[in-house]
């Protein structure tokens, strides 16, 4: 299952500004959205952002960045209290103002590997 968010851009993209770009992307709820769904139930989610330097425009009006995000698990009964860094993969289309963001596949069960 791949995971797609959408979010609205405060004005229309300029063309080829990345920094603008990845400030729009940082700062909608979208992101964090996105990643949630594909860690769900796999510890606290905290620390979403665009890895700087990791957005590339493949045309106008679609790209791709790096997502980096921390897990935290913490459990006292289970003596468990780790915090993980990961990344993601994330494409992005743009039409007029509107943003899709295209996250990596999740598989739903160990059998569909």
């Amino acid at each position: 299952m791949t995971a797609t968010k959408q979010f609205v851009l405060d004005s229309p993209a300029p063309s080829g500004e990345t920094a603008w770009l990845e400030q729009q992307i940082n700062s909608s709820p979208a992101l964090e959205s996105l990643v949630l769904e594909y860690e769900y139930g796999n510890g606290k989610l905290q620390l979403v952002k665009i890895v700087p330097g990791s957005l590339v425009l493949e045309s106008d009006t679609e790209g791709k960045f790096e997502a980096g995000y921390e897990l935290n698990e913490f459990s006292l009964c289970a003596a468990i209290d780790y915090t993980a860094t990961h990344r993601m993969v994330v494409k992005f289309s743009i039409n007029e103002q509107t943003v899709v963001l295209t996250g990596e596949d999740r598989r739903e069960r160990s059998d569909e590997i």
